[in-house]
């Protein structure tokens, strides 16, 4: 990257944000991150969002956006809609 520019080009949504990073794959793990922490925007593969939704994901998180790096069913959209009240935006990194 030459400048600050070329960044928010790639992936605008993250500027002036604090990034976690976790891998695990132990997704209780990752919703007591979620629950825990002050992340509002969460960016996984379509795969993740199947995982998570199966779970007791509860409002104790200060969700605000949901990315997506590859296409997500709309059924997947459809169920984390009704348990976070926000839209997953797929496809976000090419």
């Amino acid at each position: 990257m030459k400048n600050q520019n070329e960044l928010l080009s790639i992936v605008p949504w993250i500027f002036g944000s604090t990034i976690c990073f976790t891998q695990t794959e132990n997704v209780q793990e990752l919703i007591k991150t979620l629950e825990t922490h002050p992340i509002d925007s969460l960016c996984v593969s379509a795969n993740d969002y199947l995982m998570l939704q199966d779970q007791s994901l509860t409002n104790k998180t200060q969700l605000e956006q949901l990315f997506a790096s590859d296409s997500v069913d709309s059924m997947t959209k459809v169920r984390w809609c009704s348990l976070t009240n926000l839209s997953i935006h797929d496809g976000m990194i090419h």
